[in-house]
């Protein structure tokens, strides 16, 4: 697989385009991440070392700061790791973490940001640090709306002293009132490991907007 990485500044103009929506977890949602419903994993489960929490922030509009090309429609998706070990770092591979939509497979993010110093596609965590990392999936051309997307899933995986750990976390689209504030964006250098659609084995041949999304 062509992992090279791709660097583009990129801000969202609209915001969260995901409307009177949210997306809540199905399981697990015993937490808050920027304000929305997550996800909490003690990990490893047997002999928690720490965890991670999972929530999607919606969907947003990305464009570039020149307003060349079209907007980007993508859902956020934030993973907080809190790694509490004394001594083990732990690690994640942005182009590991799936975004799943039914009937379109699976998709790696097309952009992941860390916020810190460290730099994607591989985070390493240090022991009782925390990482955010921010993952963008390219939504497929027929599904630009939350009211389109019923449900959206992660399969996420880290690195720990006990192993890899892997889960899927399910989220669903509720309606909310009144409609929540957009998730805050700045300017950032988006890194990935390319421009990936829906079913895609590896970088679209173009960084057009046409070959963002899958078939």
């Amino acid at each position: 697989m062509n992992s090279r990485a791709v660097a583009l500044v990129f801000l969202a103009i609209s915001g969260c385009t995901s409307g009177r929506y949210i997306y809540e977890p199905e399981e697990n949602a015993t937490a808050l991440v920027s304000g929305r419903p997550a996800a909490y994993y003690p990990v490893p489960p047997q002999a928690p070392r720490g965890d991670v929490r999972v929530a999607t922030l919606g969907i947003a509009a990305l464009q570039s700061p020149s307003g060349e090309g079209p907007s980007l429609h993508v859902m956020h998706v934030r993973m907080i790791a809190d790694d509490n070990a004394d001594t083990v770092a732990w690690q994640v591979d942005t182009r590991e973490q799936l975004g799943g939509i039914g009937g379109y497979g699976q998709s790696r993010p097309a952009f992941a940001s860390v916020g810190s110093s460290r730099r994607p596609p591989i985070v390493t965590i240090p022991p009782t640090a925390t990482a955010t990392i921010d993952l963008f999936y390219p939504l497929p051309a027929d599904m630009q709306e939350a009211s389109e997307i019923p449900r959206f899933e992660l399969l996420w995986r880290i690195g720990t002293s006990e192993g890899p750990i892997a889960q899927r976390t399910t989220f669903e689209r509720v309606p909310v009132e009144p409609v929540p504030p957009p998730a805050a964006y700045a300017s950032h250098d988006w890194l990935g490991p390319g421009w990936y659609g829906w079913n895609d084995a590896g970088p679209a041949d173009s960084l057009r907007g046409e070959s963002f999304f899958g078939h």
